[in-house]
């Protein structure tokens, strides 16, 4: 398949342990000026190309800043590893101020490996203006907004339909069956549940048979 332009959205939707986090590693690695909001401090590149050995992960939001600054002109990938406070969810605007980052600096990709940690809590429009602002108007600024998210039934659903590419893993819950089954298209679940490691990927033009992750 084509991989998603880098200021597309896209979904990366599936329990812990399916896949969905590979997955997303391997079409990020694709693109450059990349973020990753890695609320769990568990991403990771595992490559010549990581930010790890080039020492670009961030834990505040003024050493992220200082790094996109560094990193303008190379395209290096970003790793943001906010501490415990900011994940909190009274405390959305630490993480919602990486969008708005993005989105005045243009031509980035962001990507948040548990959109939960940002939803989490009522009003989430309100709470997240500039993760709106780059779904609602990041495109022609080239800002790509790609979330992962576990249970679909707790993300509001206005930051679901906003997705252009949905890659679903097969989700055990019947609630969360259903949220993606009345909102993009039938999926079918029986045919992932058969085979590990296998998603379909939803479009605007349908969803597609079970595709297998390569190995």
């Amino acid at each position: 398949m084509k991989i998603p332009a880098r200021n597309s959205r896209v979904a990366f939707i599936g329990p812990t342990g399916c896949g969905k986090t590979y997955l997303a590693r391997s079409w990020l690695s694709l693109h450059q000026h990349v973020i990753v909001i890695d609320p769990k401090s568990q991403f990771s590149w595992g490559s010549s190309r990581s930010p790890e050995r080039r020492g670009f992960i961030a834990k505040n939001l003024a050493d992220l800043q200082r790094k996109a600054a560094k990193t303008i002109k190379t395209g290096d990938p970003i790793i943001y590893r906010p501490d415990a406070s900011a994940l909190d969810p009274e405390n959305a605007f630490g993480l919602d101020a990486v969008y708005e980052m993005a989105y005045q600096r243009g031509n980035t990709l962001v990507y948040i490996d548990e959109l939960y940690f940002l939803a989490n809590g009522t009003d989430f429009a309100k709470r997240a203006p500039w993760f709106f602002r780059c779904v609602i108007a990041g495109r022609s600024r080239g800002v790509g907004v790609w979330s992962a998210y576990q249970r679909p039934s707790w993300i509001p659903l206005i930051a679901m339909t906003e997705t252009e590419c949905r890659a679903v893993f097969y989700l055990r819950i019947t609630e969360d069956q259903r949220r993606i089954d009345s909102s993009f298209g039938k999926v079918d679940w029986q045919a992932l549940q058969k085979a590990k490691h296998t998603f379909a990927i939803s479009t605007d033009l349908g969803v597609s048979p079970p595709c297998r992750l390569k190995a």
